[in-house]
């Protein structure tokens, strides 16, 4: 059994017997009604989730037990957690508050074309789920309670509960974020293509390097005095195993394919896999291709299907975590003082040659324009 199905399974385990728990355990009083759970069902048997209004729509799909996609965009894998989150506060949804069976009633709670919709459809084609009507604010004269009004999808009664059960109405909300999954000590070394001169951080390896140890990455190339700036090499070796998405469209878009992408850098790992990595900026959006090297690909069916899902799309980073891939030379090293006033020096030191002789910067030599005729 895999990880990720037994997390699954697990995480499914906990929430029926967080149902169970709430059912077996309701409180009682004079003054208050017991809660009841307004819909049952067995999250495991869950296979597709619809959350919609009059102008969005969110589709979310099972493909395993313990992977779902965004089936309404591009069908890219949806993140696990988020499913599960959302299941269980539909399975733990309760009230006690009984609020009209009247279908004359919808329009004043909200209960119009307007609302929101979040539909359940399990193994065996069973529609659940709710509508979503207005909030009800709280009115401390009356003693009325702060809720919102819902609906079970197959019958007409109206609630008012007290719990959030907001989801998020946007597709990508729900996508995995998580762009790749490696640690720092396995990667080899990071070939910065677009620095001048080029740079490589390198894994530092010595004979006291103990497995536990928290790897150290040295930055080679850099000209002869300068130091580099540790702290920038962190930052950019922390972006990349943390890479996240905001977005996602396929290679093959139309809009896509009219990108410019350049090379910026490539790692290699310490599996001797390589990744390339290219982007495109349009509009102050940061977008990111990455291909994973077919020919350091293991017989590991996992690797060849990252490589195949790599290859697939473009991910748009939030342009602030697209910083990683903009650092200049500058930036990642520290140039002396001294050697930086002397290049401070000789830059001053030919813009007066350019002030004074003008023509010297635009117009050649004689001899490097025509050939002299010798006098007859």
């Amino acid at each position: 059994m895999s990880k990720k199905a037994l997390t699954f399974i697990i995480i499914v385990i906990t929430i029926l017997v967080a149902i169970s728990f709430l059912k077996s355990n309701k409180l009682k009083s004079s003054d208050k009604k017991e809660n009841s759970i307004l819909i049952n069902f067995n999250p495991a048997e869950i296979k597709e989730i619809k959350i919609s209004n009059k102008k969005k729509e969110v589709f979310l799909r099972k493909v395993t037990s313990g992977s779902w996609v965004v089936d309404s965009l591009f069908k890219y894998p949806a993140s696990l957690s988020k499913i599960n989150a959302a299941l269980l506060k539909i399975a733990m949804l309760s009230s006690s508050q009984l609020v009209t069976a009247n279908k004359d009633n919808y329009e004043y709670l909200g209960l119009t074309e307007e609302k929101t919709r979040i539909a359940l459809i399990s193994d065996k084609d069973v529609k659940l789920g709710i509508d979503i009507g207005q909030e009800r604010k709280g009115n401390l004269k009356t003693g009325g309670e702060t809720g919102r009004y819902v609906k079970t999808l197959n019958k007409d009664e109206v609630y008012l509960v007290g719990e959030d059960i907001s989801l998020e109405s946007e597709n990508k909300s729900w996508l995995k974020t998580r762009i790749l999954n490696f640690k720092k000590k396995e990667i080899k070394k990071i070939t910065l293509l677009q620095t001048k001169p080029k740079l490589v951080i390198e894994l530092l390896i010595s004979e006291k390097t103990k497995p536990d140890d928290e790897p150290e990455f040295i930055l080679k190339g850099i000209n002869k005095g300068d130091k580099e700036k540790q702290n920038e090499i962190n930052r950019i070796i922390s972006g990349l195993t943390e890479l996240s998405l905001d977005n996602i469209y396929p290679q093959e878009h139309e809009n896509m394919k009219k990108l410019k992408f350049i090379k910026l850098l490539q790692i290699t790992m310490v599996n001797k896999a390589v990744y390339n990595f290219s982007a495109a900026e349009e509009k102050e959006k940061f977008y990111l291709k990455i291909e994973l090297n077919n020919n350091a690909l293991s017989k590991d069916n996992a690797d060849i299907e990252l490589a195949r899902r790599l290859s697939s799309w473009v991910y748009l980073l939030k342009y602030w975590d697209s910083a990683i891939f903009k650092k200049k030379y500058v930036d990642l090293v520290e140039v002396p003082e001294e050697k930086s006033k002397e290049k401070d020096m000789e830059s001053i030191h030919k813009k007066k040659i350019v002030e004074q002789h003008p023509m010297s910067e635009t117009k050649p030599m004689l001899s490097e324009q025509s050939e002299v005729k010798p006098s007859l």
